[in-house]
């Protein structure tokens, strides 16, 4: 059985978090590739990160590259 592999791109404006999810849940995305910015844990803490959010929050697979 071979399965149909589909990759989206998109350039969106706003908050990056919010979104994201917001595409992947009017796109019915499966999986979301993102990368991290390698940032140290108490520095991710104060300034936020999008990966780890998107982590949390996505109704989907995060995939974070390194």
């Amino acid at each position: 059985m071979r399965v149909a592999k589909i990759i989206k791109t998109a350039v969106l404006s706003g908050d990056v978090t919010e979104e994201i999810l917001a595409y992947i849940k009017n796109n019915a995305i499966d999986a979301v590739v993102v990368g991290r910015r390698g940032r140290s844990r108490i520095a991710g803490l104060f300034l936020g990160s999008v990966s780890q959010k998107l982590a949390t929050l996505a109704p989907c697979i995060v995939i974070i590259c390194p």
